[in-house]
């Protein structure tokens, strides 16, 4: 796999809300109901996420555009 030639000089910093340059990682669970999956029971999925570990502020541009409303409204200071 060929990786992209990224000049980091020419990158710009993520912050938390709280000015912090250090984020961890952790997981959300999303259930997959058994009628979706046409298994006997529901599916848990873990969804991995950065956060803020003072906070707990999600950045929430690594969530999957399609789940990141979830968990805006869960945290209205959630990283952007």
């Amino acid at each position: 796999m060929n990786q992209p030639n990224i000049d980091l000089t020419q990158s710009s910093e993520v912050l938390s809300s709280t000015g912090g340059q250090i984020f961890a990682t952790g997981y959300v669970l999303r259930r997959i109901s058994k009628f979706l999956t046409a298994t006997p029971d529901d599916i848990i999925v873990p969804v991995q996420i950065m956060y803020d570990p003072l906070t707990m502020e999600i950045v929430s541009e690594m969530l999957d555009p399609e789940i990141r409303h979830f968990y805006q409204n869960k945290n209205e200071n959630i990283i952007q």
